[in-house]
């Protein structure tokens, strides 16, 4: 059985992607940027998932598990940003580009928690 976060960041992709293929003005620099924005967005997540395992074994205190998701989260926007302003695309002229790129990331970011959540429990299995 698939975990909430999986489900949600499948569905969540699936549907980006869908919503993308169907957005005009949509080309090879924008799908790479997308795509990198979910890679970014999955590494955050499993940031996030690793700083909630810790928390709960009691390993850290809550402001360190706060802290961890508040700097995965920064740093994730920051490099978004960043990619956005550095690499000239039409993400930023197209009207449902900043949308697509936000929905991608969080997918990421779904699929980062879950992979965490699912490499715990196949590893507590053993």
């Amino acid at each position: 059985m698939l975990n909430k976060n999986l489900r949600i960041g499948i569905l969540l992709f699936i549907a980006v992607i869908v919503w993308s293929i169907f957005t005009s003005g949509i080309g090879t620099i924008e799908w790479t940027l997308l795509l990198s924005g979910t890679i970014l967005g999955v590494l955050a997540g499993m940031a996030q998932g690793w700083a909630t395992h810790r928390k709960k074994l009691g390993e850290i205190e809550s402001i360190k598990m706060i802290i961890w998701w508040v700097g995965a989260l920064i740093i994730l926007i920051g490099l978004k940003i960043g990619m956005t302003l550095l690499i000239p695309s039409n993400l930023l002229t197209i009207s449902n580009g900043i949308y697509l790129s936000i929905l991608f990331a969080i997918s990421g970011l779904f699929l980062g928690r879950s992979f965490v959540s699912i490499s715990k429990k196949s590893s507590r299995a053993e």
